[in-house]
């Protein structure tokens, strides 16, 4: 419809008919099922604002009738535009006669919506939390092996330390880890006199001119042992010595071997004692007076002649 206008007035109208239905023919894709079309216009006829729907299935159309035919639910999701509109002011229309304002709305159906549904979100996102769960149980795993390892490591040196402090006073043990740095220091350890290969450099001597060395042996072990079980045997001397050795920490005496039943001690070293003398004296007292009491408790156990032995001492400045 458009109007034929005389200096600014409308004198007269051309009415253009269109047929929609043919329009809408072929306008989508075939596979894009379920669209509503919705054609207003602002004119009303018996009170009724004219309204045409469409059904748009692929490139097929259908004329649904004089009515809005959208779900109200899709509301939000339609896409409007207007396809008529003359811009004329109301000045300009003779009284009694409309000119239409038409706009075009489509609206998606359920049909629509079903098409875009798909699972892959969720494919995806299970996928994406199978592989972080799995990364998660690899870095786990590798940290509780690292782990293990490393504490296998410290354990492993925490002995080692705690052998060569059992060997080594501490001021020895701690100029080996220092010459251990430098060289090697499994090198230093049975190599020290940097013979046969080695790389420890000069070996750990020091001189103590002040010192006093004792030596205690057990007066008659050899025909007692002879008479007594290795394990027997066993039980004696290390009770003995174990006994000799917190003697040896409680005086700061330095416990050089022990030789069979011989016990060898040094007062005066590596820690430099002016009462070295006396130290080893009132050392070698107390081993005497233990050796005493344990000979006695252990006759019960290792036979009625254990008590029978006896601690011989030689102390030498």
């Amino acid at each position: 419809m458009q109007p034929i206008m005389d200096k600014g007035n409308v004198v007269g109208m051309i009415w253009l008919r269109v047929p929609w239905l043919q329009f809408f023919q072929n306008l989508f894709n075939d596979g894009i099922f379920g669209t509503i079309i919705v054609i207003r216009s602002n004119c009303e006829i018996d009170d009724d604002i004219r309204v045409l729907s469409f059904s748009i299935d692929g490139s097929s159309a259908d004329f649904l009738g004089e009515f809005d035919a959208h779900d109200p639910k899709y509301d939000d999701q339609v896409v409007s535009k207007v396809i008529l509109d003359l811009n004329l002011h109301a000045e300009d229309i003779p009284e009694g006669l409309c000119v239409p304002i038409l706009t075009l709305d489509i609206y998606p159906t359920d049909e629509l919506a079903v098409t875009f549904e798909t699972s892959k979100p969720v494919l995806y996102t299970t996928v994406v939390v199978a592989i972080f769960a799995f990364t998660s149980l690899v870095f786990i795993l590798y940290d509780y092996l690292v782990g293990r390892r490393q504490r296998k490591f410290m354990e492993r040196i925490i002995k080692q330390d705690q052998i060569v402090s059992n060997v080594f006073p501490a001021a020895i043990r701690d100029r080996l880890y220092e010459s251990g740095q430098k060289g090697s220091q499994n090198d230093a350890l049975f190599d020290p006199l940097g013979g046969g290969g080695g790389t420890a450099g000069s070996p750990l001597a020091d001189l103590f001119p002040e010192t006093t060395i004792v030596f205690a042996d057990i007066t008659g072990f050899t025909a007692w042992a002879s008479a007594r079980e290795p394990a027997q045997v066993f039980i004696l001397l290390e009770t003995i010595y174990g006994a000799f050795d917190k003697h040896a920490y409680r005086r700061s005496v330095f416990k050089v071997e022990t030789v069979g039943d011989c016990y060898v001690a040094v007062a005066g070293l590596p820690e430099p004692d002016k009462e070295h003398a006396t130290t080893v004296c009132r050392f070698a007292r107390d081993c005497v007076k233990t050796m005493s009491e344990i000979t006695v408790k252990l006759e019960m156990t290792l036979g009625p002649d254990t008590s029978d032995l006896d601690l011989r001492v030689g102390i030498h400045r």
